[in-house]
């Protein structure tokens, strides 16, 4: 959010200060300039923030369905053969570091407006389910 923020707060006074500068000046033609360009990328900042919470739902259904999907896996033991329990097992492993990913981003201050999702809950999937210690993957 304060990204979105200060990108317009930098287009407002690079503005202003166009129009306050002396006619057809290089600073004015700087200034102008440097307001086109911020005006741009809040422009961009604005629909990307908005086409995400837009689209939250959508993101949220994932999610659940994801982490549903592999913690039954996992809990339930649904796997036939050594290879399909390292597959799941990456597959949580994934899980687990977007999961950390997204919440660092999320707790960021300046683009958390980017990250909809509120995960309460979701949580990281323990590997120990599969009977796999976390320094036992390879």
């Amino acid at each position: 959010m304060l990204l979105i923020l200060l990108f317009n707060a930098i287009f407002v006074v690079s503005l202003v200060a166009s129009r306050l500068s002396r006619d057809h000046s290089a600073t004015k033609i700087l200034l102008t300039t440097i307001a086109v360009f911020t005006g741009i990328i809040f422009l961009c900042l604005c629909v990307s923030a908005i086409e995400v919470n837009l689209n939250r739902d959508a993101l949220e259904a994932e999610w659940s369905e994801r982490y549903d999907a592999l913690y039954s896996q996992a809990y339930y033991k649904m796997y036939d053969s050594d290879s399909a329990k390292k597959e799941l097992a990456d597959q949580i492993m994934e899980w687990n570091i977007e999961y950390n990913t997204y919440w660092t981003k999320k707790d960021n201050i300046w683009i958390s407006c980017f990250y909809p999702i509120r995960a309460i809950n979701y949580r990281p999937i323990s590997i120990e389910l599969l009977g796999i210690n976390k320094g036992g993957l390879g």
